[in-house]
């Protein structure tokens, strides 16, 4: 195989790259490309993007386990081993259980998240989500995906594989800021390198 038959290698930072470079595009005056979403679109609606998504609801769940006997007959020193036996059992159950009530991400549905000018709906297995922008009280990447809070729906993380570009994209059309993400001397040449053909729909696809 030829070197200019290789695939180039994708940098480490390449998903803070494409969104430092999509948000300076826009701050500059770019538009975005809009995609093809098969969803029914509001009046003046427009998707940009469809990616695949994990939507988690940070929340608790019920204590519930259930209660075992150790069977074993013979002498009283085998019935009081079996007792012995029962009581570890349950106590570890027990603390499973309770271990698992502690208020953690919980896995919720799987699918496709369209995110448009006016809100991210996603398209899930168990059914369909909508966080419109207005009804959004805060926002926070982490490293797996986006957080956000509302009113209606307990802490929400939605899972994918692009969080910061889905963070700089949420600020300009929620709020019509393009984010600025603190790069090094070289980052920044990288994103001037690929401004000079400037493509704003790297997470579209």
């Amino acid at each position: 195989m030829g070197f200019l038959s290789r695939k180039p290698k994708q940098r480490k930072d390449e998903p803070l790259i494409a969104a430092a470079a999509w948000a300076e595009s826009v701050r500059r005056g770019g538009v975005p490309e809009s995609v093809h979403a098969p969803i029914l679109l509001g009046e003046d609606e427009r998707a940009y993007a469809r990616i695949p998504v994990a939507v988690n609801h940070f929340a608790a769940a019920d204590a519930i386990y259930s209660q075992g006997f150790l069977l074993a007959g013979g002498s009283v020193a085998g019935l009081a081993a079996t007792a012995i036996g029962s009581a570890i059992f349950n106590a570890s159950a027990r603390s499973k259980a309770q271990a698992a009530a502690v208020p953690q991400w919980r896995p919720v549905d799987t699918g496709e998240l369209f995110l448009t000018n006016q809100r991210m709906a996603i398209r899930g297995r168990q059914g369909f989500w909508e966080y419109w922008y207005p009804g959004i009280q805060s926002v926070e990447q982490d490293p797996a995906g986006l957080v956000l809070w509302t009113r209606e729906m307990p802490t929400t993380r939605l899972r994918v594989t692009v969080p910061e570009w889905l963070a700089v994209a949420y600020a300009w059309f929620a709020h019509g800021v393009a984010a600025e993400i603190p790069l090094n001397d070289e980052q920044h040449g990288e994103v001037g390198r690929r401004l000079a053909t400037p493509t704003l729909d790297a997470a579209a696809d």
